[in-house]
């Protein structure tokens, strides 16, 4: 299964692409309009992500990923600014 969501993962005022695919999911900025190749981030082996959901879960002002599995876990992705860090499934 394929799932993508837009949404302003670092801040910039471009809307950044995040893709569930191959049992990964992964993060891509976009400049001026077009998406870069690389992924900025990945996460773990997921098995099957299911679909991804941007928000700002912990209310600090930068958004957070959510990509819940075909297993039922649900795998939250706290935006530090820097960079998605995994905490354990909710």
């Amino acid at each position: 299964m394929t799932a993508i969501a837009w949404g302003d993962w670092d801040n910039d005022g471009d809307l950044d692409l995040a893709s569930a695919r191959d049992g990964h999911v992964r993060v891509y900025r976009t400049h001026d309009g077009a998406v870069d190749p690389e992924p900025v981030w990945g996460s773990e082996s997921l098995g099957a992500p299911r679909d991804l959901a941007w928000g700002d879960m912990d209310k600090d002002g930068d958004l957070d990923l959510v990509v819940p599995d075909a297993d039922g876990q649900v795998h939250l992705y706290e935006n530090h600014g820097t960079g998605l860090a995994s905490g354990p499934p909710v």
